[in-house]
């Protein structure tokens, strides 16, 4: 029998990206892109600059594409930030945000971007303080000479063929929404070649109520002879792959596309021969198409703009100016024909000692039993025994009843008791501490 069930998150899926990442690659170029990324998997901050709003929100959106399966649910995520909240980018917690080129100077000037990478859109530039140029490790070798063949091949096949003398015609450039996948693909693609074998190093510590899973470095290291990559050590240290190894650990979840990946592919990418100079690998393109076919599910079930067109909705009756005044003029008549109530209601506060009911005219006061009066009657002894204290300088015993009297208050009864309690204190000789003014408050 299956009595306790272990509900699991699953892993994120791919994000939706459109032509952002497009955008930002080629704007930015490779060698810039390679850049950002390292500093993203190794907790930096980075900040990016435009002068077109929107420029922004894709640009932030485009990096978090580009790292994934790994998040950032830790970093401070605000791709427009406001003038009224500049001093977030001098927190020391890592961040992905986005400012105006006007803002920038006021940033400079109050000092906040010390250790921060910025990444400049309209110019297409990427400056990494020097005080952190040494703590972003750039990518393995043949990483990184893998993907930066496969970005020239998406985004300017021509470049490669420039040195040939007879050169065969060069491989058609993909339409910008696919070329944003493709560059995505690769990038994903990368994450499971770094990764691969990582469930073999995974040690389950406990399975429930909530399963603790610990990944293991040194083995790792070993298996994958990456003792001497630093980008692979400081990853290990980040929060994102925290997270990483918190979603993609348990072993009975739902599958990912980056499950598939890593389940199949091989601990090193292929090598850039001279046969694969002209064409895009089958399996990175095969995996843009798949990740293009995601990304149009997710845009066939988001929102519409407006109503929908086919939608019988009633419309509001139109309001006519005599009809609202003959209705106004109606209540008042009717409101005048009423006949006033003599009655006056007084209220007057009740004493600490009698527990009375009061009833409004015409009203019948419901039967109150004796359990009812005694559990009254322990809430105002626990409120006075807090009072006492307090203003007896007990603190430790005040706030032990504290609990107890503010569940009294809930008792309009115990509320004036309370205030008539107040009231016997003369407002000259009145002097609390800040510890007996917390309890009062």
């Amino acid at each position: 029998r299956a009595i306790n069930v272990e509900s699991i998150n699953p892993p994120s899926q791919p994000p939706y990206s459109g032509t952002n990442v497009y955008n930002l690659v080629s704007t930015i170029g490779i060698g810039h892109t390679l850049q950002l990324v390292s500093a993203m998997i190794t907790d930096h901050k980075i900040m990016f600059i435009s002068s077109n709003y929107s420029s922004l929100l894709s640009a932030a959106t485009a990096a978090l594409s580009l790292i994934y399966p790994l998040t950032i649910r830790h970093y401070v995520f605000v791709p427009v930030l406001p003038n009224c909240l500049l001093e977030v980018v001098g927190s020391p917690t890592p961040y992905v945000t986005g400012i105006h080129v006007s803002s920038h100077n006021i940033v400079l000037q109050e000092g906040f971007v010390g250790q921060t990478v910025i990444v400049d859109i309209d110019s297409g530039i990427l400056k990494i303080p020097q005080d952190i140029e040494m703590e972003i490790p750039s990518l393995p070798a043949s990483f990184r000479k893998y993907l930066t063949h496969c970005l020239k091949l998406i985004l300017d096949p021509k470049y490669l063929l420039s040195d040939l003398a007879f050169a065969p015609p060069p491989r058609k450039i993909s339409p910008p929404a696919l070329q944003d996948k493709e560059i995505r693909a690769v990038f994903l693609q990368f994450f499971s070649w770094m990764l691969a074998q990582y469930r073999c190093c995974l040690i389950v510590v406990r399975s429930h109520p909530k399963p603790v899973i610990v990944f293991n470095e040194k083995r790792f290291l070993e298996i994958r002879s990456f003792q001497n990559e630093p980008i692979v050590l400081r990853l290990f240290e980040t929060m994102a792959f925290a997270h990483f190894i918190e979603d993609y650990g348990p072993p009975y979840r739902v599958s990912t596309l980056f499950d598939e990946l890593a389940r199949g592919c091989d601990v090193e990418p292929p090598r850039c021969g001279p046969n694969q100079d002209q064409r895009l690998p089958t399996e990175t393109r095969v995996l843009a198409q798949r990740l293009l076919e995601n990304e149009a599910v997710m845009g066939s079930i988001r929102p519409t703009k407006g109503p929908p067109e086919n939608l019988d909705e009633v419309k509001f009756p139109r309001l006519r100016e005599y009809r609202v005044s003959e209705m106004l003029d109606e209540y008042g008549i009717t409101l005048q024909s009423r006949k006033p109530s003599m009655t006056v209601e007084t209220q007057c506060i009740e004493p600490m000692s009698i527990i009375k009911d009061r009833a409004l005219p015409g009203e019948v006061l419901p039967y109150r039993t004796a359990k009812k009066k005694q559990e009254l009657r322990k809430m105002n002894n626990a409120l006075l025994n807090c009072l006492t204290a307090m203003f007896s300088n007990q603190i430790f015993n005040a706030r032990k009843i504290l609990p107890k009297a503010r569940y009294a208050l809930a008792y309009s009864s115990v509320r004036n008791n309370f205030v008539a309690e107040l009231n016997k204190i003369p407002n000259s000789n009145t002097s609390l501490s800040h510890s007996q003014f917390d309890i009062l408050a």
